[in-house]
């Protein structure tokens, strides 16, 4: 048939019929496949058969970060974390007056996603309580994301070394456009959804690029962390 390596042959008992690529209902939803089987003893037979394709509406969920997991990370010294606070209702990105970085962990329990889940679009926000001095967006270049799944460190729980700990992937940055002080950014496509976590959690890191202006005074936005009472 035209569209036999669309297909294969495999699977329990190696007889099942499998995918061989990824289907796009709005290109192709039907295919001409030739199924062909022998006894072992020159006998053959064949059979013509059409697969039709469905398509799925899509679904969306939300989930609120955690607030005893997330929380803010104060440098202590040459890019490693030092000071670790789990409590406030707000997260801390950008410097401290002695010129100390901020960093910030949202971690999201994300095992609510079916297992078998295709993710075709992720959104990430969160909304600003304060900027304190001047905006860091103006001094610290881009506002970067990263992803680790499960954990930055060896559990949920915050520590020191997810200030400079591996991630999965840096995944991009949070354009400065709030509306109403809210920030947001959203993913069509990307390599990093493979990292979103079915099974257990997921943790965003926020940090500045250039970390501090190194003008002695602090520099940082606040945002609310799950901590917060108002949803």
């Amino acid at each position: 048939g035209p569209d036999d390596a669309s297909f294969k042959i495999g699977g329990a008992g190696n007889n099942q019929l499998q995918t061989n690529a990824v289907f796009n209902y709005n290109t192709k939803n039907s295919y001409d496949i030739c199924v062909q089987t022998d006894d072992g003893s020159e006998g053959v037979y064949e059979k013509n058969f059409t697969i039709s394709i469905t398509t799925v509406v899509p679904s969306k969920l939300g989930f609120r970060s955690i607030g005893v997991n997330d929380g803010w990370i104060l440098e202590s010294y040459d890019s490693r974390g030092g000071l670790v606070n789990t409590a406030d209702a707000v997260l801390r990105v950008g410097d401290n007056e002695l010129v100390r970085e901020y960093r910030s962990i949202l971690s999201f329990n994300t095992i609510n996603l079916p297992d078998t889940a295709i993710i075709t679009k992720v959104t990430l926000k969160f909304k600003r309580q304060a900027i304190v001095g001047t905006d860091p967006f103006s001094s610290m270049g881009n506002l970067m994301v990263d992803i680790r799944a499960p954990n930055f460190g060896a559990s949920a729980a915050l520590v020191k070394t997810d200030f400079q700990a591996p991630a999965n992937m840096v995944i991009g940055n949070i354009p400065n456009l709030p509306v109403s002080d809210w920030y947001r950014k959203v993913w069509s496509t990307d390599t990093f959804f493979t990292f979103i976590n079915p099974t257990g959690r997921t943790q965003f890191r926020l940090y500045f690029a250039n970390g501090n202006n190194w003008n002695d005074t602090a520099d940082n936005i606040e945002i609310y962390s799950g901590n917060h009472a108002t949803i």
